[in-house]
């Protein structure tokens, strides 16, 4: 039997847990947020500002440059980690060995996918990250896209 739950304010505002009074941002995790590009880049934007809303105490987004200077202004408290682009102005793959190695940094949660466009970078990042990331790994968007996606070619 399937059951509905309607979500309201109430019922998100009731499952926050309380913030301890002698915290610092690093009590509440750090999330690497691989998202954006040229064409997309709001999605980068909405996708760091919904971490940081949402609780998560750092936020590193990774992209490529022209994400950064759209949004800096509106996410001062968002660390940014700037990626080479692909030929298509999404992330490229190449940037794969410096993303692993910032996950070393003691992350919670990895996020892919979001305005990162569907191309054979996207995919390529997406398999090389998820399997040695360590933490939580959460596909959205253009990550989703890409791994359920017959027509690029195969990860290297």
């Amino acid at each position: 039997m399937t059951q509905k739950y309607e979500i309201t304010a109430e019922a998100v505002w009731q499952r926050m847990p309380e913030r301890i009074q002698d915290s610092h941002k690093g009590t509440y995790g750090k999330l690497l947020c691989v998202a954006g590009s040229v064409r997309y880049r709001g999605a980068a934007a909405l996708s760091a500002e919904g971490a940081l809303r949402g609780g998560c105490g750092i936020v590193t987004l990774a992209s490529v440059e022209p994400v950064f200077a759209s949004i800096q202004a509106r996410l001062p408290e968002c660390i940014l980690l700037s990626c080479q682009p692909d030929a298509e102005g999404g992330i490229s793959e190449s940037n794969a060995g410096r993303l692993r190695d910032e996950l070393g940094n003691d992350y919670a949660a990895l996020l892919m996918g979001p305005g990162m466009g569907n191309t054979a970078d996207t995919r390529s990042l997406v398999f090389q990250l998820a399997e040695s990331a360590g933490c939580t790994v959460i596909l959205d968007a253009d990550a989703l896209n890409a791994v359920g996606s017959s027509r690029l070619p195969a990860p290297k």
